[in-house]
């Protein structure tokens, strides 16, 4: 018989780090959002025992009709779900994808979550002479996908440099300084691609790194350091 790992057929990503903006639902006729717990290509959970539904709310959610909007970093689908399962703690529910449109929104944010899971971190030897030293953490992975933390005494993060490559060209989500900027590839210069600033923070480019850093937390090891990144960067979406 086959556990309930193999039987899932797509990768599940936790999102309740206590990351309030990133990620919400919005139920047909309910009067508030919920913050949603876990999100895959297949469907959804939310925190059940921390809100009270009536019986038409309940019953609506046990329903295989169920209309959603789903809120993530600013970006909104409209889509249909039904119930999947529950529990005392949460509420799944499986995506009914009648057409493409959910899962083409999915993909920009979950396929670089993908890519954070499988961020490791570099051994000193590996990295630029510069990033030896003990204040810099490094990590890298799929795509390819670099990130470089510096941390101060305490463990605190200072920077971070985020840099993974999109169709074949490179984009960058940076923090320093208390400020949050986003750099394109302009061009190649030897071996080294040059990277520009954009005038303003390109939406996109943040998006799909922040979801990086939602992957790199889903590892208990890496957990702390990401969601100090995510902490930094996230007020970005009040401002």
């Amino acid at each position: 018989m086959s556990n309930g790992k193999e039987r899932r057929v797509s990768e599940r990503f936790k999102t309740d780090f206590d990351l309030e903006g990133f990620g919400k639902l919005e139920f047909m006729n309910f009067p508030n959002c919920i913050p949603l717990r876990d999100l895959s290509y297949g469907g959804f959970s939310i925190k059940a025992k921390e809100y009270s539904f009536d019986e038409k709310q309940n019953d609506y959610l046990n329903s295989d009709n169920i209309k959603f909007k789903l809120h993530l970093l600013g970006d909104i689908v409209e889509g249909s779900a039904c119930f999947a399962s529950s529990s005392k703690e949460f509420m799944g529910f499986s995506f009914k994808h009648e057409n493409t449109k959910v899962l083409i929104f999915l993909r920009n944010f979950l396929e670089f979550m993908r890519w954070g899971t499988r961020l490791e971190a570099l051994d000193k030897k590996l990295v630029k002479e510069k990033y030896r030293a003990d204040e810099f953490i490094c990590f890298r992975g799929e795509g390819p996908t670099d990130c470089i933390f510096r941390v101060n005494m305490s463990g605190e993060i200072e920077e971070m440099l985020l840099t993974f490559r999109e169709k074949e060209e490179y984009r960058e989500l940076a923090f320093k300084n208390e400020k949050i900027s986003t750099r394109k590839a302009i061009d190649f210069d030897g071996d080294a691609t040059r990277m520009a600033e954009t005038e303003s923070i390109d939406v996109a480019i943040f998006r799909k790194g922040i979801s990086i850093l939602i992957g790199l937390i889903q590892s208990p090891t890496h957990r702390r350091l990401g969601h100090q990144a995510l902490k930094k960067c996230l007020p970005f979406l009040q401002s």
